[in-house]
C-alpha cells in the first residue's frame, strides 16, 4: 500500500478491516500463543533464544 501510494498519490479501498488486520494481527497472534495455546509449538528456530546453533 505504501509503495502504491508513493507512486500514484492515491489510496483506494482502505477500510477498517484492512487497518485492523495490519495493526492487530501480530499482537493478537502473540497474545493467543501466550495465553490460550501456550503448549503450541512452532516449526521454526530462532537464533539466540537458547537453541543450539
Amino acid at each position: 500500500m505504501v509503495v502504491t501510494f508513493l507512486i500514484s498519490g492515491h489510496l483506494y479501498a482502505i477500510n477498517i478491516g484492512t487497518l485492523f488486520a495490519l495493526l492487530a494481527n501480530g499482537p493478537l497472534i502473540g497474545f493467543f500463543d501466550h495465553h490460550v495455546w501456550h503448549g503450541l509449538t512452532h516449526n521454526f528456530r530462532v537464533k539466540g533464544a537458547g537453541n543450539a546453533a
